[in-house]
This record gives structure tokens, C-alpha cells and sequence, in this order.
């Protein structure tokens, strides 16, 4: 799975960032990219770089559709970077 290895950074953002723009059924897209932006942010955060974590966390709320996890994920990980 992309994830996965973005993860083990053996995958690029920007890959994982196009890979979730991509579907069969276009309303899984949202899901896909509040999905995605959560992956990132999180690596991010891995790695540092908080500013970057922190805009990614909102995108992943931004976007999220109704009862996605990420979405509440991203909420907790902004409130804990506050």
C-alpha cells in the first residue's frame, strides 16, 4: 500500500498527495485526500517540522467527510500542538 510506504519513507509526499485525487468512484476522493493529509501531517510531525504538521491537520479537517476519522484524529493532534 502507498501509505505504508510513504510511511517508511519510501514514497513521496507529493506521490501520496496525487494518489488520493484518484478513484474509481469520485465521492471515495475526499476521503482519499483527508486521508492523505493526515498521513503527512503526521509524518511531519515525525520529522519536525511542526509548522507543516499543523497545516496539513487542518486540511485533513477541511476536507473530511462526515464521520471520517482523520478528521477527529487531526483535531486531537492541533489541540496537542497548541
Amino acid at each position: 500500500m502507498l501509505r505504508i510506504r510513504f510511511l517508511a519513507g519510501q514514497e513521496s509526499e507529493e506521490a501520496l498527495m496525487k494518489a488520493s485525487k484518484q478513484a474509481a468512484d469520485p465521492k471515495a476522493i475526499p476521503g482519499q485526500e483527508s486521508e492523505a493529509a493526515f498521513f503527512a501531517a503526521s509524518r511531519r510531525l515525525s520529522e519536525g517540522d511542526k509548522p507543516g504538521a499543523t497545516a496539513l491537520f487542518r486540511k485533513c479537517q477541511d476536507i473530511r467527510p462526515k464521520g471520517g476519522a482523520e478528521g477527529r484524529l487531526a483535531e486531537v493532534e492541533l489541540k496537542a500542538l497548541k
